[in-house]
């Protein structure tokens, strides 16, 4: 990026400014050094900034000049303690306070699963779950949360919300309404081929 240390022709039409402005719109963040003392640091926030939830792809682009010059001097690297990855997503206290007795003193609980599966123990733990209160999962396909073979699994049957009083609060209050696309759970198989093909 250091116009005095570009070759004639040749450095000029390889060097982009601001790379990270072609994935900016599909990355959590991007950022270009322009020091070896920056790398540490910018390493540190891209890891955190990548791996905290929801997790996503970070652009780090490292000029070709400074990766090319030795090291004349120590870089001094970041704490292991900052910067870190936000916790794990989880309900707010009141929420969770009352989560366990609404579940057990419902009289037909429904799990509405959206991100469950994004952890590595969630989807085991949302089978524990829905086995122990004995509750229907509606799985909204955020992402795979529940398995599809599952006696609880009800992700394609709205009409377990037929009772149901959904939460103001939550992000599915409809879930309850008839989906015309959605309401027959059965399929008709049909051959991909004409019966006479050979």
């Amino acid at each position: 990026m250091d116009e005095s240390r570009r070759r004639p022709f040749i450095d000029w039409i390889h060097t982009a400014n601001v790379q990270g402005e072609q994935v900016r719109h599909y990355v959590k963040w991007d950022y270009q050094p322009g020091s070896i003392e920056g790398v540490p640091d910018s390493f540190a926030r891209a890891y955190a900034a990548m791996m905290t939830e929801p997790q996503g792809p970070i652009y780090m682009c490292y000029d070709a000049w400074l990766q090319e010059q030795p090291l004349t001097k120590s870089i001094a690297l970041r704490s292991a303690a900052t910067p870190r990855c936000r916790c794990r997503w989880r309900p707010t206290v009141r929420r969770s306070s009352r989560s366990p007795t609404g579940l057990l003193a419902a009289r037909f609980p429904v799990l509405a699963a959206e991100y469950t599966g994004v952890a590595p123990n969630g989807f085991a733990d949302l089978v524990k779950l829905a086995e122990t209160v004995g509750a229907a999962v509606y799985d909204t396909n955020g992402r795979l949360n529940f398995p599809n073979r599952q006696s609880a699994q009800c992700s394609m049957d709205r009409s377990v919300f037929a009772d149901a009083r959904p939460d103001p609060q939550s992000r599915h209050p409809r879930l309850g309404e008839t989906d015309p696309q959605i309401e027959r759970t059965e399929r008709t198989v049909a051959p991909l081929y004409p019966t006479t093909a050979r």
